[in-house]
């Protein structure tokens, strides 16, 4: 991992439902499902392969996503860049774009995150949220 200040290189992001993000909120930290059960919290960099995540996992989804915009070197567990699992079933558009997917493997503390965004869809296709929110604003 690089910390040279640039954006694509020290941001990452995480979708979930927005229901789901509440439910696994605590006073300073978010613990995804997938920490429970995978033992991480899967993370993504990048609009073309958040995109496609977004397609092969979320395109079900009836609840409104989130993105949240998480800054690196503020994380406070352990990431690690790791190739991607396939999951049967699930498109795998995202690991043609991408050989590594951050990993966060702990709770992600709040503070990391520096953003809170919606995807949207247009023409049946998901888009990236225009406007990232203050966590604060969003009422964590």
């Amino acid at each position: 991992m690089t910390k040279s200040g640039k954006e694509e290189e020290s941001t990452i992001f995480h979708i979930a439902t927005e229901p789901n993000f509440r439910s696994c909120l605590s006073d300073d930290f978010y613990e995804a499902d997938s920490l429970k059960t995978e033992g991480f919290i899967h993370c993504t960099s990048g609009e073309s392969v958040l995109l496609a995540v977004a397609e092969n996992y979320f395109s079900e989804a009836t609840d409104p996503l989130l993105v949240l915009k998480i800054d690196l070197p503020k994380v406070k567990h352990e990431v690690r860049f790791e190739p991607p699992a396939t999951v049967e079933g699930v498109g795998k558009s995202h690991v043609e774009l991408a050989s590594l997917f951050p990993h966060i493997y702990g709770p992600l503390n709040i503070s990391a995150i520096s953003g809170i965004g919606f995807i949207s869809r247009s023409d049946g296709k998901f888009v990236c949220p225009k406007d990232f929110v203050d966590p604060k604003t969003f009422g964590i």
